[in-house]
């Protein structure tokens, strides 16, 4: 049998590292990992096998401080240990997106950068909600619909897809990701998806000071160059509930190192032009009558 190509090599090592350390890790109880002398070893031990154990042990340890000591570990000189920063990000689930997406556009090992994408979908979806205290309920978080502080209210309305992709899929990427980005800013409200336009109009009937939008995407298909991938959203801005269309914002994104059709890099790019789109139309809301 000939020898393995360096690469291989390499894919194989950081597999058998990663199933010998993740079976360690199965030992350690919830919630005992002490984030500080775990982010001392990730950060100084010598063995990679100890750094990418604590980088795990981190993942596990359900604690938001675990995020920073596991961005730094994104830039270990050990592909294993990058990968296993990587994957706690992804099982802690309370951010690191900023640098997960840094981290794929300098990633050389295909099998690492895998790794960080899967961890970035993570980190994007919310992490499940905390156990309700004694005799209480857990915090629903902030629902939809017209509130006291709202200045803003908007409504999403058709994702037109132009990518032809088989089986569609892209309105389930572009619509949550919208909505995310509509939430998280201060006095923008979300209104009910299926709120009719007699609904909107008795809303807000006497809110002079509240600015309805009603938004459209378009999705371009991708566009792969010389070894990029660029994807375009298009959102078009209408007053809502009249719906009279007053500007379109387009937000293209490029990725570096996609020569072929790579759905997980176009999926990325899609969530993060909505929600650049979102924040373009924040910039500019003041000056849209």
């Amino acid at each position: 049998m000939p020898p393995m190509t360096s690469p291989r090599r390499l894919a194989a090592a950081l597999r058998c590292a990663l199933l010998v350390l993740l079976g360690v890790l199965v030992a350690l109880p919830a919630g005992a990992a002490d984030v500080e002398a775990l982010a001392r070893k990730l950060a100084e031990a010598e063995d990679f096998r100890v750094r990418a154990q604590a980088a795990l042990a981190l993942g596990s340890s359900g604690e938001a401080a675990a995020v920073k000591p596991l961005c730094g570990g994104l830039s270990d000189s050990s592909s294993a240990v990058r990968a296993a920063a990587a994957a706690g990000l992804g099982k802690l689930r309370k951010g690191g997106a900023d640098c997960l997406k840094k981290r794929i556009k300098v990633e050389k090992v295909k099998s690492v950068k895998t790794t960080l994408r899967k961890a970035l979908r993570k980190v994007r979806r919310k992490a499940p909600p905390a156990a309700a205290p004694a005799g209480g309920a857990a915090d629903p978080g902030p629902s939809d619909g017209l509130r006291d502080d709202t200045k803003i209210y908007v409504s999403i309305g058709p994702i037109t897809d132009k990518t032809g992709r088989e089986g569609g899929g892209v309105e389930g990427l572009v619509r949550p990701a919208l909505a995310e980005a509509v939430r998280k800013l201060e006095g923008w409200a979300l209104a009910p998806a299926d709120e009719t336009e007699a609904e909107a109009k008795q809303r807000l009937e006497g809110r002079s000071g509240v600015k309805g939008f009603y938004l459209t995407a378009t999705v371009s298909a991708p566009k792969y160059d010389g070894g990029k991938l660029t994807m375009k959203v298009e959102l078009a801005i209408f007053t809502y509930p009249g719906k009279a269309l007053k500007a379109t914002l387009p937000v293209k994104l490029t990725q570096e190192g996609a020569s072929g059709p790579d759905r997980t890099a176009e999926d990325d790019l899609l969530r993060d032009a909505a929600g650049r789109a979102v924040a373009k139309l924040a910039g500019q809301a003041d000056k849209i009558e």
